[in-house]
């Protein structure tokens, strides 16, 4: 099954900085883990396009008093043509504390953006053959939800989240072909 966890384009886009907090305010720390992956090491193929493609199971802790919904975000800051979004969703519930395998962010009351591929949902990773990529899986608490409509770009949702990141979260782990 496959679901836009951010945009995906047939090029790369641009987004992927790290959006401000509320003056003042100093994000808490999110810990992101998934029982399939490791930090810093391999991603299994099955989550990639190599494999089912689907999204690998997800947990994390928190998040800090006063968040108001979750964002979801997969993406690539090694892709050619600058950070390539394999999921971005939004507005998730802020009591939610994990994502199970393959479901949609949609299971977790999130909206779903497009993806670099053009898609609504998530695509796994998939760099050019013989490159080795990062993949971020991160989640990022907000103190107040974004008025966005399904499809939205991951620049929309960066731009939205500009001042309202209040915590934030990232596993890191590699792919190549």
């Amino acid at each position: 099954m496959k679901w836009l966890f951010v945009l995906l384009l047939c090029s790369c886009n641009k987004a992927g900085g790290s959006p401000s907090p509320p003056q003042g305010v100093t994000p808490q720390a999110i810990d992101v883990k998934s029982s399939v992956i490791q930090a810093n090491q391999a991603i299994p193929p099955k989550y990639t396009c190599d494999g089912q493609d689907v999204m690998p199971p997800l947990t994390w802790n928190g998040p800090p008093d006063g968040a108001a919904a979750l964002v979801l975000i997969v993406d690539d800051p090694d892709a050619p043509g600058g950070t390539f979004t394999h999921l971005v969703a939004w507005n998730a519930r802020p009591d939610s504390h994990e994502i199970a395998e393959g479901a949609s962010p949609t299971t977790l009351g999130a909206t779903v953006g497009k993806n670099g591929f053009g898609k609504v949902g998530y695509s796994g990773p998939c760099p050019p053959r013989g490159s080795n990529h990062h993949y971020r899986f991160r989640i990022v608490a907000i103190d107040k939800a974004l008025t966005l409509s399904e499809g939205a770009t991951r620049g929309d949702v960066d731009n939205a989240l500009a001042g309202h990141v209040i915590g934030d979260g990232t596993l890191t782990a590699t792919f190549q072909h």
